[in-house]
């Protein structure tokens, strides 16, 4: 299955999230705050990001706009406004799920975004949506 890292401040919706992940098979790696999204890419091959929006020391949105579209983002956050959608998502986010969200919903429908980053792949399946 896929690594995916979680980009979560909030240290019980980070392990909510791990937690249900992991139980369909997927590995997690865990940050609470923007800058360590940087140096967890670094250690390891990570094959999707589940990036909040207001987090500590750099926000979501910075983060995604310094990937520059190398690994497949999606935003799950709690901000709502039709202007952070699309702000997140003109960035190069692959989605915008705003918390809360029911897991039964998100999991099947992220199957696309993972198993091949942007910088290897010109024609990646995760682009195409279920």
């Amino acid at each position: 299955m896929a690594r995916i890292l979680i980009v979560e401040d909030d240290k019980s919706i980070n392990n909510l999230i791990r937690r249900n992940l992991e139980l369909v098979g997927h590995d997690c790696v865990c940050v609470f705050d923007g800058e360590a999204v940087f140096a967890a890419i670094e250690a390891q091959t990570i094959d999707l990001i589940l990036l909040d929006i207001m987090l500590p020391r750099l926000d979501g949105f910075t983060v995604l706009a310094e990937l520059r579209n190398e690994i497949p983002v999606i935003f799950l956050t709690a901000r709502s406004a039709i202007e952070d959608r699309v702000k997140g998502l003109k960035l190069g986010a692959d989605d915008y799920i705003v918390k809360p969200f029911i897991r039964r919903s998100c999991w099947p429908g992220w199957k696309p975004f993972y198993g091949a980053s942007r910088k290897q792949t010109s024609n990646s399946s995760w682009a195409t949506r279920v």
